[in-house]
C-alpha cells in the first residue's frame, strides 16, 4: 500500500475571511476518496485540492472547468500516462504541480469560453516521451489564454504552442528545455503561427540545469520580491494573486480602493521564501461584496511595496 507524502495543511483564503477548501486524495492502491483522477475532478468543487499519491495512473482524458489545485506528490513520483489523452482547461485558478506526464499525444486546452483570462499555472512538473513515442507536447491557448510554465522540465523533442490568444503572451520562464544552448531551445519550443500579434512564448530566463525533484529546493532560485498582475482582470467574481519571495519575513497582502481606504487584508504573516498564490472574490473585510470599480493590491514586506491595479466589472 503507497502512502500519501507529508502535504502541510491546505488553506486558501478566498475574500477576506479564512475558507478551508476541501482536500480530496486519490491513490490506485490504497485507501483514498479516489483512485482515478478524473472522477475526483469530476466530483470536486471549486477551489478545492486534489493530492494524488505516488503512483502511475494510466487514464485518457482530465477536463478541468472549475478553479483547482491538482499536486502529484513529486515529479519522480506521481506520473500520468496516456497514449492519445488530453488535459483540457477551461477555467481560471487552475495549478498542475508535482508529476511527471508522458504519453503519446498531450494537448492543453487553455481558452477563452465562459471565463475570460484563462491562466492556468503548471509548474514542478518533467514532461517527456514515453518508450521513443509522444515526442511532442503541444498547447493550444484559445481566446484570452495565458498559461504560466515555471520549473518544468521538458525532455522532448518539440515543444509546440498553437497561440490563438488576442496577443496575450506564453510566459514560460525558468524552465529546462533539455539544454542551455539558445539556438537549439529555440528549436525546441516551436510557436507554430509565429506572429507576434498573436502572442508570443516568453522563455527566458531558462534553466541551466534540470529542476530540482521538489518544490523547497526551488524556492532559493527565486531572487527578487514581486507581486504579479491579478488573473482574471477585470474579475467578476473571484481572481488570482501570485507573488514572489526574495526572502523570509512579515508580509502583508492588502487590497485598497482608489481612495486610499482599506478593504480588507488577503495575508498578514510570516512566509518563508518562495513563490505564493493567494484568492480574492471582491469582499470587504466584512465580507461584503463591492461595488465595481477600480482597486489596488499592495505587496509590503519591511520597507519594499509592490501596487498593482485590479478592476471588478459586475
Amino acid at each position: 500500500m503507497k502512502s500519501f507524502p507529508c502535504f502541510s495543511a491546505i488553506i486558501f483564503f478566498i475574500g477576506c475571511f479564512s475558507l478551508h477548501a476541501s482536500i480530496i486524495t486519490v491513490d490506485d492502491d490504497g485507501p483514498a476518496d479516489y483512485q482515478h483522477i478524473c472522477f475526483a475532478i469530476d466530483d470536486a468543487m471549486s477551489h478545492d485540492t486534489i493530492l494524488v499519491a505516488e503512483g502511475e495512473y494510466i487514464e485518457c482524458h482530465y477536463s478541468i472547468d472549475k478553479p483547482l489545485t491538482l499536486l502529484g506528490a513529486g515529479r519522480d513520483h506521481t506520473i500520468l500516462s496516456y497514449w492519445d489523452g488530453i488535459i483540457s482547461i477551461r477555467s481560471d485558478s487552475v495549478k498542475i504541480d508535482g508529476f511527471t506526464i508522458q504519453g503519446g499525444f498531450m494537448q492543453t486546452y487553455v481558452h477563452h469560453t465562459d471565463i475570460q483570462n484563462c491562466s492556468p499555472i503548471m509548474t514542478n512538473n518533467t514532461f517527456i516521451q514515453r518508450n521513443g513515442w509522444g515526442f511532442v507536447c503541444v498547447f493550444y491557448c484559445n481566446g484570452s489564454a495565458s498559461p504560466k510554465l515555471h520549473y518544468n522540465n521538458f525532455n522532448l523533442d518539440y515543444t509546440v504552442f498553437y497561440l490563438h490568444n488576442d496577443s496575450l503572451d506564453i510566459h514560460a520562464e525558468y524552465n529546462w528545455w533539455g539544454t542551455t544552448n539558445e539556438d537549439t531551445i529555440q528549436l525546441v519550443i516551436h510557436d507554430k503561427h509565429d506572429d507576434p500579434s498573436l502572442g508570443e512564448v516568453l522563455y527566458k530566463p531558462f534553466l541551466t540545469q534540470p529542476a530540482a525533484v521538489e518544490g523547497s529546493e526551488i524556492d532559493h532560485l527565486i531572487t527578487t520580491f514581486n507581486l504579479y498582475q491579478n488573473y482574471p482582470n477585470p474579475f467578476n467574481t473571484s481572481t488570482t494573486i501570485p507573488y514572489d519571495l526574495s526572502k523570509d519575513g512579515h508580509i502583508r497582502l492588502s487590497i485598497y480602493d482608489q481612495a486610499g481606504n482599506l478593504i480588507c487584508r488577503l495575508e498578514d504573516g510570516f512566509k518563508r521564501q518562495g513563490a505564493y498564490t493567494t484568492y480574492w472574490n471582491g469582499t470587504n473585510s466584512n465580507n461584503v461584496p463591492v461595488s465595481s470599480g477600480v482597486y489596488f493590491s499592495r505587496l509590503e514586506i519591511g520597507s519594499q511595496l509592490i501596487t498593482k491595479k485590479l478592476i471588478i466589472i459586475k
